[in-house]
């Protein structure tokens, strides 16, 4: 297989023996069930120096066991979040939204119950403390898009203005409304016809695009019974929401991606390339996305409970332990995605890289997980 993204891994010039360190960390951690689907790419400076992809899951609507290869997909939740972002940053280089302005100004409906004065920037970083855990349980129930919107007009900010408080979907479906409104289009299509479509990257979408079910990988709980994460318990009903395919309807960019390693590697690496597209074309200026990728807060954050720098839509990587390893990761920006993906670019290395599992244990597994398999791969 050699069609782009899906290259064959190519070590010549790289460490051998570090590869290999790599590889057999990710194999480990599938001997010891950590997961039973998963794939890890690794690109740097326009070359796959790893592809690699083990083990079977089950499928998305549990009709067949898929064995997986490196075009296997898989949700990857919350990894399409960077995406969501850079779509509003394509639309601030157009001169269309600009991001000192308000949510209000662009949806009058969104300022009622005191979010009138939320920005867009707001929203960006995780500031507007617009937070309702209860979203979760109206995703699993199917309540149409109309709906949801008017739970999300009618409540007041948990936090007040400018606390640092991660939002899991408030922020995809407020970043989702303002594109529809600004643009006309989705943000899922406008997604799919700025970014995937001249990046070559079909195997890339919000929810399933036309996609059988069938073809998916089931992400599958294998953590405690009760895991709370920003305000919700995240075991509970984890593989349901999929099976019923209540969370890729929803097409909430914040939740429901579905792509693979490859793609997300692919697309990491176009970042690194300063937006440059695969034919030389600009896709987005090298001062926005490093407007983009600039660390904007760093910190306890209040709905996650955990350490956390963000810049507008990326994790960013720190001194001390990060997603992306246990020490001096600040040169990276990526995102998570629930507890089993994780997909990052690195700047001071030229690495871009993509984990993806269907093995979700809460987070302190992700950690336990994640951050020494960074550390590996960042070398």
């Amino acid at each position: 297989m050699s069609t782009f993204p899906y290259e064959v891994a190519d070590s010549h010039g790289v460490m051998n023996r570090r590869i290999e360190k790599v590889t057999a960390a990710f194999l480990k951690q599938h001997q010891q069930g950590r997961f039973s689907a998963g794939q890890l790419v690794v690109r740097q400076k326009g070359r796959v120096i790893i592809n690699l992809a083990i083990g079977e899951g089950v499928a998305l609507d549990r009709s067949a066991t898929i064995k997986v290869t490196p075009t296997s997909l898989f949700p990857v939740y919350s990894a399409g979040k960077p995406m969501a972002a850079l779509c509003i940053a394509l639309l601030q280089q157009r001169g269309l939204v600009d991001l000192s302005a308000t949510v209000a100004s662009y949806l009058p409906e969104f300022g009622q119950a005191g979010k009138m004065n939320i920005t867009v920037d707001d929203v960006l970083t995780h500031k507007a403390g617009v937070f309702i855990p209860e979203l979760w349980q109206d995703v699993m129930q199917q309540r149409s898009e109309e709906d949801i919107w008017q739970r999300i007009c009618d409540t007041p900010p948990t936090y007040p203005l400018g606390t640092f408080a991660y939002m899991p979907g408030e922020y995809g479906w407020i970043l989702s409304r303002l594109v529809k409104k600004i643009d006309g289009r989705s943000l899922p299509d406008f997604f799919q016809q700025a970014f995937c479509a001249p990046l070559e990257l079909s195997d890339m979408s919000y929810g399933l695009n036309s996609r059988n079910p069938s073809e998916i990988v089931l992400s599958q709980w294998l953590g405690k019974s009760v895991e709370m994460v920003a305000g919700a318990n995240a075991a509970e009903y984890f593989e349901e929401a999929q099976t019923s395919l209540n969370l890729f309807h929803s097409m909430n960019p914040a939740i429901c991606m579905v792509s693979n390693a490859a793609s997300l590697a692919a697309f990491y690496a176009f970042l690194l390339e300063k937006g440059t597209g695969r034919n030389g074309q600009s896709l987005l200026s090298e001062e926005m996305l490093d407007f983009y990728t600039k660390r904007q807060v760093t910190g306890w954050n209040k709905s996650l409970k955990t350490y956390l720098a963000i810049s507008r839509g990326f994790m960013l990587g720190t001194l001390m332990p990060s997603s992306f390893g246990w020490w001096n990761s600040s040169q990276c920006f990526g995102h998570a995605g629930a507890f089993s993906t994780l997909a990052f670019g690195d700047r001071k290395t030229g690495v871009s890289a993509a984990v993806v599992t269907n093995g979700n244990a809460g987070i302190n597994d992700f950690f336990w997980r994640f951050i020494p398999l960074g550390q590996m791969i960042r070398g």
